[in-house]
């Protein structure tokens, strides 16, 4: 899959293509990570959503 780099804004900016949001699960809203690696690679990811509740 290609995508062209896009302005967002004052941004550049990617969209992600329907596919990949499906097969992330992932939804408006969501985070999402992104790690850069040493071969020059790119990894994408759903962030958890962790809710931390307070107990007194």
């Amino acid at each position: 899959m290609e995508r062209k780099i896009t302005n967002v804004g004052k941004l550049d900016g990617v969209t992600l293509p329907h596919e990949v949001l499906k097969h992330m699960n992932a939804k408006r809203g969501d985070r999402l990570s992104f790690q850069l690696n040493d071969d020059g690679s790119i990894t994408l990811s759903k962030k958890s959503f962790i809710r931390a509740f307070r107990f007194c």
